[in-house]
């Protein structure tokens, strides 16, 4: 079983995609979105993704880790990853392992989202590797179109622009995700799928980011 997928539904096939277990693959940051997980659909409904991220999540605890992944880099000739579309770098055993790993692969250009300020602050201090906080100025990065357009005007962060209807992908249509600008203002994202609805936190939110200067 390989380690890596190939493009989704939103991410185009020339970039790579490491995942493990959701919520439990986490860590502590979970607590925020484990009701609205949108990985755990995925992971509940096909037999071969519970069991491709199960494995590799066993394989990011163990020592073989970082020469099983780097082994895999080079013999499918990777150039983009995405970090952690499902889970989280849930301790700093596995910063540490992915550090080494795009360290000593800077033929490949890494990207992802962490909860994980840890995680943010090291792995951006590789040249190849882009790794966007989940919060922007203390909150969350993704909401309704009011919520995304406020947190934009009060701190210059990117909105996702990708038109998933009209067959946009990321990383063949915008690369944002990927530029080191991106880390520094953020990037939020207009709810979808099972985040839709999720407004329970907005109003008293929006209210509280109107009022910031």
């Amino acid at each position: 079983m390989t380690i890596l997928s190939k493009g989704n539904a939103k991410l185009d096939r020339s970039c790579f995609i490491y995942s493990h277990t959701p919520v439990v693959g986490c860590g502590s940051w979970c607590k925020d979105c484990a009701k609205t997980c949108y990985a755990l659909n995925s992971y509940k409904q096909y037999k071969n993704v519970k069991a491709k991220w199960d494995a590799n999540l066993a394989l990011s605890k163990t020592n073989d880790f970082y020469a099983a992944f780097c082994k895999e880099l080079k013999e499918r000739k990777v150039k983009k990853v995405r970090l952690m579309q499902s889970g989280d770098f849930y301790n700093d055993s596995i910063i540490n392992k992915f550090y080494y790993i795009i360290r000593d692969n800077p033929q490949v250009t890494f990207y992802g989202y962490t909860k994980n300020k840890r995680a943010y602050d090291k792995l951006n201090k590789l040249p190849n590797c882009n790794i966007i906080y989940s919060f922007v100025n203390s909150f969350l990065n993704y909401g309704s179109a009011e919520y995304c357009k406020l947190l934009h005007k009060k701190f210059g962060c990117h909105i996702c622009s990708i038109n998933e209807e009209a067959g946009e992908k990321c990383m063949r249509d915008c690369d944002v995700c990927m530029r080191k600008s991106s880390a520094k203002t953020g990037v939020c994202f207009v709810i979808h799928g099972t985040k839709k609805g999720d407004h329970s936190y907005e109003d008293s939110v929006i209210a509280k980011i109107k009022k910031i200067k």
